[in-house]
């Protein structure tokens, strides 16, 4: 079974989200906002944001399939 979920990095916002990978928008195709689970954490610099999705794995116990990302996006 496959976990379908990657990790995002938002930058702007300074925040971590757990995303699906499949195209999941009901109202739109590829609306990429819709992609986002829910929120793993928030930080104050790109370093500690590395770290909250680095270890959000192990912390959480998420299965990530595809890793870190720092855009959004959809299978």
């Amino acid at each position: 079974m496959s976990a379908d979920t990657y990790l995002y990095i938002d930058r702007k916002k300074k925040e971590v989200w757990m995303c699906t990978a499949s195209c999941v928008c009901p109202h739109k195709k590829h609306c990429l906002k819709c992609q986002k689970s829910y929120l793993i954490g928030k930080g104050k610099t790109v370093d500690e944001l590395l770290d909250i999705a680095s270890n959000a794995e192990n912390d959480l116990d998420l299965l990530v399939e595809y890793g870190i990302s720092t855009e959004l996006w959809c299978k």
